[in-house]
Parts: C-alpha cells; structure tokens; sequence
C-alpha cells in the first residue's frame, strides 16, 4: 500500500462572534431555553434568527417544532413572519403549514421560542 503522509491539522472552527454576529449582546436566555417574550422581544428573536440564516424552536399550534424564518414583514396591523417548518424525523406533522412547510406566523400564533444555534447545542 501507500505509505502513511503527514497531514495538516484540523483547523479550529470560527469564533462564534464570526458566525453569529452580535452574539455577545443578545440574553443567553435567548440561545437556551424556549420563553413566552413579549411582541417586540419575540420580532426581535425573528430579526435575529433572520440575520444568522438560523432556526427558532417555536411552541405553535399546542406543538414544538423548528421553524425556519424567511422573511418579516411589518404592517399597519402588525407585522408577520414567512418561513418554513423543518420537517420532523419519522414524518410527524409540523403546526399548521402548507404541504411544502410553508406557513407564516403572527405574533399570537409565534408562543415560547428560542434561536437554535448549532455552536450552541455541541457546547451548551
């Protein structure tokens, strides 16, 4: 066979602030535990998730489920989240959505969330 060569080192992943940022400035309750938050708190969950091209784990419907925010639309009525549920492993069926997942979300239907950060699920 071949004989063994020297390999470079694994790099080390990017600082979280690289992937995420502004990380530093937002609640840790925000990365760690789904809450009920206020309006403006729970739009700003939305931007953020938004921002970092990341889910919200969301309470909606009476379930728990990982929704992907798209986009944030603000109106004279309020304002309005499009995105998509993330399918749930063995074909469970996501809170009210279109049958690609598509679903869009008011601040009443959006209940306790929190933004899933892979960094932080491997390194809680």
């Amino acid at each position: 066979g071949a004989p063994l060569t020297r390999y470079e080192p694994d790099r080390p992943p990017p600082p979280d602030e690289a992937l995420f940022p502004g990380m530093a400035d937002i609640p840790a309750a925000w990365l760690r535990e789904r809450r009920l938050y206020h309006g403006s708190t729970r739009k700003e969950l939305v931007r953020v998730a938004i921002g970092w091209r990341t889910a919200l784990q969301v309470e909606a419907d009476g379930r728990t489920a990982a929704f992907i925010p798209h986009k944030l639309e603000e109106g004279s009525d309020g304002w309005t989240v499009t995105g998509r549920w993330k399918p749930e492993p063995g074909g469970g069926g996501n809170p009210a959505a279109g049958a690609d997942g598509r679903a869009s979300l008011t601040p009443d239907r959006l209940g306790a969330a929190r933004i899933i950060v892979p960094i932080a699920e491997l390194f809680p």
